[in-house]
């Protein structure tokens, strides 16, 4: 006789951050290059599942919060998902700043 088991075990992630990766850029950028480490799966069937994922670390992210999504699923179809933000913040303008601005703008 042989019994046949049915995968009902998502894949396990491994790396997710679990806090909200903050992106500081210059005061008049409009963007910046979002960063964080590997993020991976296994699953109990020994083979590795496949990823979709919505950005990639090194992708441009505008300002303000945008989600991340990675998405691991089995050969069985059964999948784990691994959410976060990304959250794009402008430093604030130093004097030094400010008059450097003045002086870009005034200097013709």
């Amino acid at each position: 006789m042989t019994m046949t088991g049915i995968d009902v075990e998502p894949p396990v992630i491994t790396g997710c951050p679990t806090t909200t990766v903050q992106v500081q850029v210059g005061p008049t950028d409009t963007s910046g290059i979002g960063s964080w480490g590997s993020i991976e799966a296994v699953d109990n069937s020994g083979i590795p599942p496949t990823l979709t994922q919505t950005h990639r670390p090194g992708d441009r992210f505008q300002l303000g919060p945008t989600q991340v999504i990675y998405t691991f699923t089995d050969g069985s179809g059964n999948s784990a998902t691994c959410r976060f933000t990304v959250n794009v913040i402008r430093s604030k303008m130093l004097c030094y700043d400010l008059f450097e601005v003045y002086l870009t703008l005034y200097s013709s």
